[in-house]
């Protein structure tokens, strides 16, 4: 997945700040195997929340929430789309409604223990370390990132994903 902080700064302009807890974890647990296992296919992000300290070393915390995506179409062209294959590679995509590209970003994937870790390739080398609980189709990702850019590695990003149909 692009580093989905990219993607919700589309979203940030259009969100208010507002001060909310993030969701509590999921009692799912998953092994290394069964995390390697789960993630392989096709995915849908439905849902991510930020919370942020001090938004730009400010006295200023926020939290955005972004359900860019009522619908239940799976196929809608503006969800963000990841793939994820068998040989440790991925690939993400967001749409815009005209189906064209906006954000694409692609890399290897592995993991290590309950922890899926992106070594994304494109469009900027880095390395994204998500915590991840597995339910069937559906699946939580936390990570503790630096979402407003201000240096400090201080700013919670809780995101689920589901199984695509398409």
């Amino acid at each position: 997945m692009k580093n989905l902080a990219t993607i919700i700064v589309i979203f940030l302009a259009l969100f208010a700040c507002q001060s909310e807890p993030m969701p509590e974890a999921s009692n799912t647990t998953s092994s290394s195997q069964d995390l390697k296992t789960a993630i392989v296919g096709r995915w849908d992000t439905s849902y991510v929340l930020i919370s942020m300290k001090s938004i730009n070393n400010s006295d200023v915390d926020g939290t955005m929430e972004v359900q860019p995506h009522k619908t239940e179409d799976c196929c809608d062209p503006t969800k963000v789309h990841s793939v994820f294959r068998e040989d440790g590679t991925y690939l993400s995509e967001y749409r815009d409604a005209n189906k064209k590209l906006v954000i694409k970003s692609a890399g290897k994937w592995s993991t290590q223990g309950k922890t899926l870790i992106l070594n994304q390739e494109f469009p900027k080398i880095k390395t994204l370390r998500y915590e991840a609980t597995f339910d069937k189709n559906y699946a939580e990702f936390r990570s503790t990132v630096d979402f407003d850019l201000d240096g400090q590695d201080d700013d919670q990003m809780y995101f689920q994903i589901r199984r695509s149909g398409c």
